[in-house]
């Protein structure tokens, strides 16, 4: 008797967004919205409504490079579609990057990034980069610093110093921000990893659709709870 294979389960990785109607982009959330999943690798695939996937329709669009389309290779007429984001944070080591004064005050430093894992950018080279939004440094102060209150503060504005000045948009390599997500390497929200090497873990519980969007709740969280 052959097995019959079990359908995967309706993960969305995409997104069809309405024609706006009142709303700026970056306000619609997943209530708003199509969702969609690309049956593929996120350049090419068939596209898929969750009613399609679960009672073995036919996908409603094609996934082209990146683009999306209706099935015959047409523009589709009203909305937009694209990938939802995979938002991650990662925690890079960057101590060595500080001036003495910082490294001679810190035990360990890292900066905090945002990206999303779903895009993948060419930079003059074959190599893909993820874009890194930066959001904060993290730090682990010495034990001569942490008993001294006057020098915490002196620390404190100097690391806040040195954020006001930092490129909020950096790029780097898949092979160097992959490997930060495997087992022993993944990080929880408000730790620090536990070698020097950094580490990162997947944003849970994202609404928005569009990385605005997405940046926008990523901020307002940092009020009520650590990174």
């Amino acid at each position: 008797m052959l097995a019959v294979a079990e359908k995967k389960l309706f993960r969305p990785n995409a997104v069809l967004i309405p024609d706006k109607h009142g709303k700026e982009g970056r306000d619609f959330d997943r209530d708003d919205c199509t969702l969609l999943y690309v049956d593929g690798d996120y350049s090419h695939g068939d596209v898929y409504t969750e009613a399609a996937w679960q009672h073995g329709g036919e996908p409603g669009y094609v996934q082209q490079r990146g683009d999306f389309f209706l099935r015959d290779g047409s523009e589709i007429p009203e909305g937009k579609a694209q990938l939802l984001p995979d938002t991650c944070i990662v925690k890079l080591p960057e101590r060595d990057y500080w001036c003495d004064d910082v490294q001679a005050m810190t035990k360990r430093v890292f900066g905090v990034y945002a990206l999303d894992r779903r895009q993948h950018h060419h930079l003059c080279e074959f190599c893909a980069s993820y874009e890194l939004w930066f959001l904060e440094t993290q730090y682990v102060d010495t034990d001569e610093v942490a008993d001294d209150e006057y020098k915490r503060d002196e620390l404190h504005e100097m690391i806040l110093a040195g954020d006001r000045d930092t490129n909020p948009i950096s790029y780097m390599h898949r092979k160097e921000i992959d490997p930060l997500f495997l087992r022993g390497r993944r990080v929880r929200p408000g730790w620090l990893p536990t070698n020097d090497k950094g580490g990162g873990y997947r944003v849970r519980g994202i609404r928005s659709v569009t990385w605005n969007g997405v940046m926008d709740e990523i901020n307002e969280g940092r009020c009520n709870s650590e990174l």
